[in-house]
């Protein structure tokens, strides 16, 4: 047996005027419960979107949803810079996703909504093929939620647009070089994602990795200055010193000059 639960439809911003219609919950002739509507804020994303972008919106509203599948994936609008975006690597996914809520958010079910989404920030989604940064434009698919037989959860399709950070293969990218061994290269972009170029994919005839524990010329093999009076370097600060590196690292195998530039490096993802 199922029944319907009333939803707020088409809710594209996150304030609700006072007089909402307050939906019915029906299980049965002589139960009943009501709830009343309400919303919370959620975060916003850039508004500046171009006519194109307009255009893609209105005809997802106009397709056809399987409200039995988790989260579909629609479409990818691919115009990262059209809509202002800092970088082509991001982009803007509308998915759709059956949420199951308990009784306790049966006054309010958009709240139970965005904690449902908030859970997917910052992580990777391997149906999207991408990390979520943010999420906009909730809205519920249909004016009432669904009950099944006796269980006290209420079921609701909602939409949403989603900003994912998901590079392709090809796309540039430009990170903080961490760290440097003989097998890889590791970079942190955004101050956020980690990426890792293996070795195999260095050119080994324009560079080679030069192993710690090379000093500068100016220090005998004891550690003692030109007065033979031995010099203490700190560890933190080894680094700045010519020729002296607390960690090996990539240089060009000619002139000798490190991997990157001011300790970024920038390169093309593969996958």
């Amino acid at each position: 047996m199922s029944s319907k639960r009333k939803a707020p439809s088409d809710q594209s911003t996150p304030t609700k005027s006072p007089g909402t219609n307050q939906p019915s919950l029906k299980r049965s002739k002589s139960h009943k419960r009501s709830s009343k509507l309400r919303s919370t804020p959620i975060p916003s994303l850039p508004s500046k979107r171009s006519e194109q972008v307009v255009q893609l919106e209105q005809a997802l509203q106009t397709e056809t949803h399987d409200a039995l599948t988790d989260i579909i994936c629609y479409t990818v609008i691919a115009l990262a810079l059209s809509v202002n975006l800092p970088e082509p690597e991001f982009s803007y996914i509308t998915v759709q996703l059956r949420i199951a809520l308990p009784p306790c958010f049966d006054n309010d079910p958009l709240k139970g909504v965005h904690g449902y989404l908030r859970c997917f920030l910052m992580k990777y989604l391997p149906v999207l093929h991408g990390v979520v940064i943010a999420y906009d434009k909730v809205r519920f698919v249909e004016p009432r939620a669904e009950l099944l037989d006796e269980s006290p959860f209420s079921r609701f399709h909602v939409t949403t647009k989603m900003l994912v950070w998901k590079p392709s293969p090809g796309t540039i990218l430009s990170g903080v070089i961490n760290i440097q061994s003989p097998a890889h290269i590791g970079l942190l972009i955004y101050d956020t994602f980690n990426a890792t170029i293996p070795a195999g994919l260095i050119d080994q005839d324009r560079y080679e990795f030069q192993q710690a524990g090379i000093t500068d010329s100016a220090h005998d093999e004891d550690g003692q200055d030109g007065n033979g009076t031995a010099e203490v370097i700190d560890s933190e600060t080894a680094g700045q010193y010519d020729g002296e590196q607390s960690t090996g690292q990539w240089v060009a195998s000619r002139s000798g000059k490190p991997l990157g530039k001011k300790g970024r490096l920038t390169f093309a993802a593969i996958k």
